[in-house]
């Protein structure tokens, strides 16, 4: 798997899933890690709170999209159901075919 590291924190990040930007990616494993307020998001990749929150949208878009390009409606509410789904569809890649 390929990781990008952000030398001013010594983070390692590594792509969720493929659907997702590098810097989406980096905003979930943040998340994924336990840091879920934008703020400390923020501060950890150098970006405005308000930065974090589009893209913490357009990662929810994505899902959906995602789901719909599969024939499934997916209405995400919050946080914590994205980072549900985007688990469960990368079991779902990873899972012998």
């Amino acid at each position: 798997m390929d990781h990008e590291t952000d030398e001013q924190f010594n983070i390692e990040f590594s792509p969720e899933v493929d659907l997702l930007t590098n810097r989406q990616s980096q905003v979930v494993q943040l998340m994924l890690d336990g840091i879920m307020d934008k703020r400390t998001i923020g501060n950890f990749l150098g970006i405005s709170e308000r930065t974090v929150k589009n893209y913490m949208e357009q990662i929810k878009e994505r899902i959906e999209e995602y789901y719909e390009d599969q024939g499934v409606e997916k209405n995400l509410t919050n946080r914590t159901e994205s980072l549900i789904e985007l688990l469960r569809i990368r079991a779902l890649e990873l899972r012998p075919k």
